[in-house]
């Protein structure tokens, strides 16, 4: 028989397909679904890439800090005295201060603009001349008292600088530097930085930017606070360490008051400031104002996608989703129900057929001993009463095991291996009382029959 290989076969089928839709939805099951596990963006905005990236959506701060502002400056060196005008050293740009001008106070212009997820920041600054009694010092050569061929006390002097931020992946509110340009850079172009911004409370800022100078490395902290409840006034500080080597050297600290301005008034105040300091005009920068003051190239889509997360991967992606456990479990107990209803429901017709069989092979044998009786309708009652009489050797009307199994013996039923014997028995013993009365023989042999004609061809050959 093939039909216990079927069943194993059927049963490694359906349970290997079970395994394998339930290993394929934990392995590559979408987050969010009702089946899986939560994305990771429902509960982190990092991850949600529906999040906005805009500056002001993020942190309104930075939106009152953006427009036209006017500061009033005081500097002062690593011993919290007010600067002093220096000779300019062009061999060490690294001494940072080394301005011939007056530098205790200055002025400073500040233009902030954000536009979705940048920020630029523009500021121009005027130092005032240098007193008297500086200018009359004598200067040892390459040292200079004035810049740009000016005259010592008569002319002031004017600089600018660019700085360029984002926001980042963490969208937290926080900016991610993209780089800088200063006029007294060599090229007065962008070059690329580190440095971050945020905001701490509801009104304070804190940036910090790192950059290279000539001979060394340079590290600007500054901490913005708005004084007043309408955010139009403020006040800074800005401190400047020099890193060469191993070691790192307070410069100095600048201490700023803002006032927000109109931009008509931006515009005009830089104009007179410079006027009135005789700035000349290859330091004044540009007015008005493009994207960048630099002369030596803005920032680049390129330097901008290198933190701009509107136009670059972030690095938190959002993951495959699991399958929740409770569906796992769902599946495999659905898988199982379907192996074991599958394997039942075949089971149930290996079993019909194995009975067919065993009724077909009982009668058959019956047919070749029978000498009287048989019809195109097949046996009569009266040749089962005979039919069971010859089985029941012992007369006394039950067929016991052994007296069956004589039978089977005799000849007539071909060769009956002893497990096909004993599924037969079994069979007809339906009360499986270990013997067979003449109503379990009865009712056996008359199912109904799906081998009937070639049953009635047998016994019609025979009466022939």
């Amino acid at each position: 028989m093939i039909y216990p290989a079927a069943i194993k076969h059927l049963s490694l089928l359906l349970a290997t397909s079970s395994c394998f839709m339930t290993n394929n939805l934990v392995e590559s099951a979408p987050c969010g679904r009702w089946y899986s596990s939560s994305c990771l963006a429902e509960s982190d905005k990092r991850y949600d890439t529906s999040y906005t990236n805009n500056i002001r959506e993020q942190d309104s701060l930075w939106a009152d800090q953006e427009g036209f502002w006017l500061a009033t400056s005081k500097s002062y060196d690593s011993n919290d005295q007010p600067n002093q005008p220096m000779t300019f050293d062009p061999t060490n740009l690294a001494t940072g201060f080394g301005l011939p001008y007056t530098r205790d106070t200055s002025t400073t212009y500040v233009n902030i603009t954000l536009s979705g997820s940048r920020y630029f920041e523009h500021r121009y600054k005027v130092y005032s001349p240098a007193p008297q009694e500086f200018c009359d010092k004598p200067v040892i050569f390459p040292a200079m008292n004035a810049l740009s061929n000016g005259i010592c006390g008569i002319n002031g002097y004017a600089s600018w600088a660019d700085s360029y931020a984002t926001t980042g992946y963490e969208k937290d509110g926080s900016l991610q530097q993209v780089g800088t340009a200063f006029s007294f850079s060599q090229d007065r172009g962008f070059n690329r930085g580190i440095g971050i911004g945020t905001s701490i409370g509801g009104d304070t800022i804190f940036r910090s930017s790192s950059g290279t100078n000539q001979g060394g490395a340079t590290t600007t902290s500054k901490v913005w606070t708005f004084t007043n409840k309408e955010k139009t006034k403020a006040e800074a500080q800005s401190t400047i360490f020099n890193t060469i080597g191993d070691e790192s050297t307070l410069i100095g600290y600048t201490k700023y008051k803002y006032v927000q301005i109109s931009k008509s008034q931006f515009s005009s105040g830089i104009e007179e400031v410079w006027e009135s300091n005789k700035v000349q005009e290859e330091n004044r920068g540009a007015l008005p104002m493009g994207e960048c003051l630099g002369v030596g190239g803005c920032p680049t889509e390129e330097d901008w996608c290198v933190t701009d997360p509107n136009c670059s991967k972030s690095p938190y992606q959002e993951p495959e989703g699991v399958a929740r456990a409770e569906v796992i479990a769902g599946f495999t107990v659905a898988g199982a129900v379907l192996v074991i209803a599958a394997l039942y429901m075949l089971h149930l017709r290996v079993v019909k057929n194995q009975k067919e069989e065993i009724r077909q092979t009982l009668i058959k044998g019956i047919a070749g001993g029978a000498n009287v009786g048989f019809t195109q309708a097949g046996l009569t009652m009266d040749n089962l009463v005979v039919e069971f009489k010859k089985i029941d050797t012992s007369g006394d009307g039950f067929v016991q095991k052994s007296e069956l199994r004589a039978f089977t013996q005799s000849g007539m039923f071909g060769e009956v291996s002893e497990k096909d014997f004993d599924r037969m028995f079994k069979t007809i013993d339906t009360n499986a009382s270990g013997e067979i009365d003449f109503i379990e023989f009865v009712t056996f042999i008359g199912q109904c029959s799906t081998k009937k004609d070639s049953t009635d061809r047998h016994f019609a050959d025979n009466e022939a």
